[in-house]
């Protein structure tokens, strides 16, 4: 991937041109290989997920852009919103991060919280989750979980 650097980025690297460049770059390897969708580059959320969600939610948006000028609007933007279960399961938190998402242009929302369970505890977490989800998710568009193995819809 063009847009992949040798080192994990920080914050700072994806601000203004050069989170602009990226999502260049992303669309049109959308655009080469005609894909049907899209996953937003998103981070790992934690405690204080502000920092991490500016900069996802400002790649999204120039996402969006980038796309469009490639006449690719038909383009579905799926958000993985990823989190640890202990930040996900915090209403306050999930309540905060909601609260920034119905700005973002995206189509619909994936979840991925770490950890899931266990094969046994899978199908009790995942409905916890559900629940969590459902009571803090913006109605404005689809979400779907993710967990080890499987992805599953609402």
């Amino acid at each position: 991937m063009p847009w992949a650097p040798a080192a994990p980025h920080r914050p700072s690297d994806l601000a203004g041109g050069r989170g602009r460049e990226l999502c260049d770059l992303i669309a049109a390897a959308v655009a080469d290989i005609d894909h049907s969708a899209v996953l937003a580059p998103t981070h790992l959320l934690t405690s204080e997920p502000a920092e991490w969600l500016a900069v996802d939610i400002a790649l999204t948006i120039e996402l969006r852009r980038a796309l469009n000028e490639l006449d690719l609007v038909h383009v579905p933007i799926y958000y993985p919103l990823i989190a640890r279960s202990e930040q996900f399961s915090d209403a306050q938190w999930r309540g905060e991060v909601a609260k920034h998402l119905v700005q973002v242009p995206i189509d619909a929302l994936w979840l991925r919280i770490h950890p899931f369970g266990t094969p046994k505890a899978g199908p009790l977490v995942l409905k916890i989750t559900w629940r969590r989800a459902a009571s803090s998710t913006p109605s404005t568009f689809p979400w779907s979980a993710s967990t080890p193995g499987r992805s599953v819809l609402p």
